[in-house]
């Protein structure tokens, strides 16, 4: 076996190497996470989104929060985050009371208003993200399947 022969496989491997890294840092960002979605994972846009009942829950769980409603909050929410927003009523902390201003500056009181700024839904397995957008701000809700129905779990 002549010398040169030797070489090519020590040339070639890297050369594949570049290439893979060169594709990867080409590919899209969005194109990546799809191609790294589990199955059953789904992401929701524009209408469907709107209309999920993830967004509809969040949309309920956010008048009601403006309202301060806590029978409406307990029974849309996870027991941990329905212990969060009591605990925060009853001392609330600098942090929870700019977060909830913001909120309640931000986004419409109407709920189809409310309706409107939901952007995205995203499903993974018991885990859901609600995206809405102001012109302010990105809002996230985040909700887990309980026994079957989504909670509020967080925001």
């Amino acid at each position: 076996m002549r010398p040169s022969m030797l070489r090519r496989p020590v040339v070639i491997v890297p050369a594949i190497l570049i290439l893979i890294v060169v594709a990867i840092a080409v590919v899209k960002r969005d194109l990546i996470a799809g191609l790294i979605l589990r199955s059953g994972d789904t992401t929701l846009t524009d209408e469907a989104a709107r209309n999920s009942p993830q967004a509809k829950l969040t949309i309920e769980f956010l008048v009601a929060f403006r309202a301060m409603d806590m029978d409406a909050i307990s029974r849309l929410a996870t027991p941990e985050q329905v212990a969060r927003i009591q605990q925060e009523t009853a001392q609330p902390s600098a942090e929870f009371q700019e977060i909830r201003t913001m909120m309640l500056e931000d986004l419409p009181a109407d709920p189809a208003a409310l309706q409107s700024k939901i952007k995205s839904v995203q499903v993974h397995g018991n885990r859901a993200v609600v995206l809405a957008e102001t012109q302010a701000n990105s809002w996230f809700v985040q909700l887990d399947l309980v026994d079957g129905s989504w909670k509020v779990a967080g925001f």
